[in-house]
């Protein structure tokens, strides 16, 4: 038979206070907004009606669609003609009664402002102001721009041919 001997050894604990242990991990995350900064423009089919006498309001000339996320330090037009209106091969330009000059459509683009008037000369310069994204969307802008025209044709007839004009948006970021 085996004897089992059971030696019982009591500690004697005092109540001291000790510092609590701290274990502190940290986890870092971090990602990247990729920039975006651009300027596209969408035209409108058919042509423009030039016939003696005829008045058009706010015909739907083309679409500038703005998407950023970084500020603008400058929007420019630029005009491919030296009248900043559409001009025939000889290089004359259309001799409207009244208009003839773009516009955006207010206020459906906060981009232009509402402006942007008849270029008349080769650049026309928005110059919007540094804080436009921050008023317009802190996070990101992504805005499309109507542009429009209104014009009344002289009675008597034009020299004939194709008149034309391609219109350049160029945006400048800070």
């Amino acid at each position: 038979m085996k004897k089992i001997i059971i030696i019982a050894l009591t500690t004697l604990m005092t109540s001291t206070a000790f510092a609590a242990d701290i274990s502190t991990a940290t986890l870092q995350l971090s990602g990247n907004v990729p920039t975006v900064f651009s300027v596209t423009a969408r035209g409108y089919p058919g042509e423009i009606d030039l016939a003696p006498g005829t008045t058009v309001v706010n015909r739907l000339m083309g679409i500038l669609h703005f998407r950023y996320n970084v500020e603008i330090a400058s929007l420019t037009f630029l005009s491919s003609t030296a009248s900043g209106t559409i001009e025939n091969a000889a290089g004359t330009a259309f001799a409207w009664a009244t208009g003839g000059g773009l516009k955006s459509a207010a206020p459906a683009c906060t981009v232009l402002d509402g402006g942007l008037g008849k270029l008349d000369g080769a650049v026309l310069d928005m110059n919007p102001a540094v804080s436009v994204l921050a008023a317009a969307a802190p996070d990101m802008l992504e805005a499309d721009c109507p542009l429009t025209s209104s014009w009344t044709t002289s009675a008597g007839l034009q020299a004939s041919g194709l008149y034309s004009m391609t219109v350049t948006a160029v945006m400048t970021s800070i």
